[in-house]
Order: C-alpha cells, then structure tokens, then sequence
C-alpha cells in the first residue's frame, strides 16, 4: 500500500474518533465544526522544523507520522547512504572505517616487528652458553642458502617442468655440450696445383701462391662480389663476401669474368692469373679475413 493512503487513513480515523465521542479532549466542544478540528490537528508545514512538530508528528496509537518525519530532516537522504546523523525514524548503522582498521592493523604490525628486532638484538648482546646456539641457529638462517630441489622435482613430476619465471630455479645446472671452435675447411682451392711460394708467417695477412701461368682463379665459397679493383702495377683484385661475416681476396689477376655485386658459386672461375714471362709460373696473392681478422689460408684452404 502506498505510504500517502496510509497517512489519510490514519488521518480519516483520527477524525472520526474525535467526532464520535471516544477519546475527547476536555477542551473540546461538540459545537466545534470539523474543519476547525482539522485545522487545529494537523499543522501547516513549517520552514523549519521544531521540537513541538516532531512531537505533533504522531497519531493516537504513538507511530510515527513518516510523511512529517521525513519533511523535518535537514538532510532526508543521509540517512540512506549510510550516515551517522539521527533521522527520527530508524537507526543509522555507522560507515565501515576502512583506513582506521588498516591503521590499526599496521600499528601491530609495527609492534610485533620491533619486538622480534629487541629479542634478536638481545640475543646478539648475551654471552650464555644457550644465546650461542640461538645465535649460531640465527645466522645461519641468515646466511645459508635455501635448497630448492625438492621444490624443483615436485613441480617436474606435478606440471612437467619447474617455473623458470622464479629465478632460483633457473639456475640449475645445464647438461654440458662440446663447443665447435675452430676455422671452417673449403673444399675448393683458388687455383688448381697451386703451391705456396710465401707462407701466412713471412706475408702477415695472406699467401703467395704459385701456378700454371694464366690459370683460372675460382671462389673457394659461394658468396657476392664485394669488391673489384685494378692497379696497373699489381693488376686486378676481387674480394668475395662469404657468409658468416668471411672475405676472400683474389690479387694480380689479368682479368675478370664478373661484375661486382655478382653471386657466385664455390668452384666458379672469377677469372684468369698474368701469363708468366718465359714460361715461368704465375703468381696469385690470396687471403681469408674470417671475424675481421686475417687468418692463415692454409687452415682454410687444402693445399696441395
């Protein structure tokens, strides 16, 4: 039932218990009209509200009057939002103090760490038989490292391998592998019975090499033309890029068969060595740059 009917029935009850008889002031008189009782019972609504109105704001059977209850609050919706201010109706539970009970914990927090701090200082100040253990148990839970192991081999049987996002289980040792180290062999020669007339050690950065007068010179790896220069004195010279960060360098060559920038294949002629002067030998300059560092061809390259 809607609260405004409630209110005028109570009202229209109220009335007629006066007019019959039952429950008669002793100032009133029966020549007194009903509007004038009305008027006289329910008060207009004042600007502010007033002891005598909370009191008037009552019917016969004692119950609060919700309508004038609610107009005479300063603030009428306070009290749905949880506040602590008196409504005249029912009681308002008081908000939840959430920063209080956070400070208060803390506060025990606080207490109970300076606590254990004392005990420990105090321990370390003691010269006892029984503070020497208590020391010595201290320290070494201090300073000895956990073994997580165990911890380790249950999450390998449980979920097939231990949590590498926790560090200490990511330093477990690793199954040892043999590093391969060394320079890489080619199966070609730059020349074909090539023999080597100034070695790695008496040159510092590459060979001499001595063959067949006007021999073709091959790569010795697949890789790109890097490089073609010409001097009149020493005659063409090709630098070969291979990968894994490799050069070959080709020097005193009378001719070229490529470009630069072109790709070729190991075995592939770049092309010719000088004829030789009297039927003598033709003389090759070549060197390997393996790492940016020179390194002896004759690691690199089988030679006869």
């Amino acid at each position: 039932m809607d609260t405004k009917d409630t209110v005028r029935q109570r009202r229209q009850e109220r009335i007629r218990q006066l007019t019959s008889g039952g429950d008669k002031p002793a100032s009133l008189t029966p020549e007194r009209s009903v509007p004038a009782l009305m008027r006289e019972t329910v008060p207009t609504a004042p600007t502010a509200p007033t002891p005598v109105q909370k009191s008037k704001a009552s019917d016969a059977k004692g119950e609060a009057d919700p309508e004038l209850l609610w107009k005479s609050q300063p603030n009428p919706w306070r009290g749905w939002s949880g506040g602590t201010e008196d409504s005249g109706g029912g009681d308002a539970s008081p908000p939840h103090d959430g920063s209080g009970q956070l400070a208060k914990e803390l506060r025990i927090k606080i207490l109970l760490s300076l606590a254990l701090f004392g005990c420990g200082f105090g321990l370390f100040q003691l010269d006892m038989p029984w503070a020497k253990t208590g020391q010595s148990v201290v320290v070494g839970m201090l300073t000895t490292d956990m073994d997580f192991s165990a911890a380790a081999a249950w999450y390998d049987r449980t979920f097939a391998g231990s949590p590498a996002f926790i560090p200490i289980f990511g330093e477990r040792e690793q199954t040892a592998e043999r590093a391969q180290a060394g320079i890489r062999s080619a199966a070609i020669a730059p020349v074909s019975a090539g023999v080597i007339v100034r070695d790695f050690a008496d040159m510092g950065s590459g060979v001499e090499i001595a063959a067949v007068s006007g021999a073709e010179v091959r790569a010795i790896e697949t890789g790109r033309i890097l490089i073609i220069s010409s001097d009149s004195a020493q005659g063409e010279t090709v630098i070969i890029q291979h990968p894994n960060q490799r050069l070959s360098v080709y020097g005193r060559l009378d001719s070229v068969q490529i470009a630069q920038h072109d790709w070729v294949e190991a075995g592939g002629v770049i092309g010719r060595l000088k004829p030789a002067i009297e039927g003598g030998q033709s003389q090759l300059y070549f060197a390997v740059r393996d790492q940016d560092r020179y390194v002896d061809p004759a690691d690199v390259v089988p030679f006869d």
